[in-house]
């Protein structure tokens, strides 16, 4: 493959609903109570003539697979553009939007019937299921289609740095018959607390744009940790992303960020074993994942400090980035469809989820619907 120029294009776009939705992140339904900070779409157009991928990141906590195919048939007239070179990437931010109905209210009423299953009493006005997703897709098509339009040559530089943002979230403890077991959001202030279960990964990649005079336009920077502090609330947020949106910008100017979650299955933005000391209790609670809970920390002093540590670890990137800049590059675009085997349930599995379930209908009465 040959070196070519590469044209650049950045679009942005509010994706914050102006009603009420359903909160996505936690099993228990949540009602959006109000709006703490803005709900961002961030898209970057990436051409050099031969190949061309766009990436689209939001502030949701994931894009459901009939979500993305649906997109993508919006994408359908934008001259040149092949929509399955359009990515989708998640912040994972626990206070955001699902783009699909609540599959933990579907699955109880499809077990245990409409009087049994989880209550769903929401607002008349609220922004829910095919308008949800409506809704964000047209956002997202209009930013895919202002970045593809912008496209201009530029150069590319990639740099990487740390910042500590992602802690594991499960702590291994001792057991009285000898053995041992992991807990999510365990209390590392118990006596019988071991270790934790993984580690972390602080990397933090980036990939820095600019323009034909070399002036910086934007920054894709990716983080080993989803976008949890906020988690267990009601209100809408892009949690930490929002405080690094705003130190990056102090630091590089006016540019776009896009923001990326790597892999962080267990990760979580809070540090348990500083936690632990002031929050037994509560995070006893908080691994239930049942219901609303307020631990003993400042949420909004905890997003700051992770926004500076990264705007901190991508002002240093900059630094490194900015005196590497390539106008011709080496674009390859490869796409891969993995077929993942699937699990399969032996007939014991069978009989005993099936006693499960008839249990858990023997102690539902009729017309008394479930919690979580």
């Amino acid at each position: 493959m040959k070196e070519r120029v590469c044209s650049i294009g950045w679009a942005s776009v509010d994706i914050t609903p102006d009603r009420p939705v359903c909160v996505a992140g936690q099993m228990y339904p949540r009602i959006s109570s109000y709006v703490h900070d803005p709900l961002t779409a961030t898209v970057l157009a990436l051409d050099n003539g031969d190949q061309h991928c766009v990436l689209v990141s939001a502030d949701v906590v994931n894009f459901p697979a009939a979500a993305v195919a649906a997109f993508r048939q919006q994408l359908r007239d934008i001259p040149g553009l092949d929509p399955m070179r359009v990515c989708f990437a998640a912040t994972h931010t626990h206070n955001s939007m699902r783009c699909a109905e609540d599959p933990h209210i579907n699955n109880s009423r499809r077990f245990f019937g409409e009087d049994r299953g989880i209550a769903w009493n929401p607002p008349g006005d609220i922004l829910y299921g095919q308008e949800e997703q409506d809704f964000v897709g047209q956002r997202l098509a209009l930013a895919v289609a202002q970045a593809w339009a912008s496209r201009s040559p530029g150069g590319l530089a990639f740099a990487q740095d740390y910042a500590a943002v992602g802690f594991n979230r499960r702590p291994v403890f001792s057991l009285k018959n000898g053995g041992e077991a992991s807990k999510m959001y365990g209390a590392c202030s118990q006596d019988n607390f071991l270790r934790f279960e993984g580690a972390s990964d602080h990397l933090a990649p980036m990939l820095f744009t600019f323009d034909a005079r070399g002036g910086l336009t934007g920054v894709a920077v990716n983080v080993n940790c989803p976008a949890q502090v906020y988690e267990l609330h009601s209100f809408l947020s892009s949690d930490y992303w929002m405080d690094a949106r705003v130190c990056i910008r102090e630091k590089l100017g006016n540019v776009f960020i896009l923001p990326l979650c790597g892999a962080a299955g267990d990760q979580n933005p809070l540090d348990l074993m500083r936690l632990s000391r002031t929050n037994e209790e509560p995070l006893a609670l908080w691994s239930r994942q049942t219901g609303e809970v307020f631990r003993n920390f400042d949420m909004a002093r905890e997003c700051r400090a992770i926004g500076r540590r990264i705007a901190d670890a991508v002002q240093r990137g900059y630094e490194e980035a900015r005196g590497a800049i390539r106008t011709a590059i080496v674009f390859r675009y490869e796409r891969l469809r993995l077929s993942l085997p699937i699990r399969q349930v032996t007939e014991a599995d069978y009989k005993e989820a099936l006693v499960r379930l008839d249990d858990a209908r023997a102690r539902l009465p009729a017309g008394q619907p479930m919690t979580m």
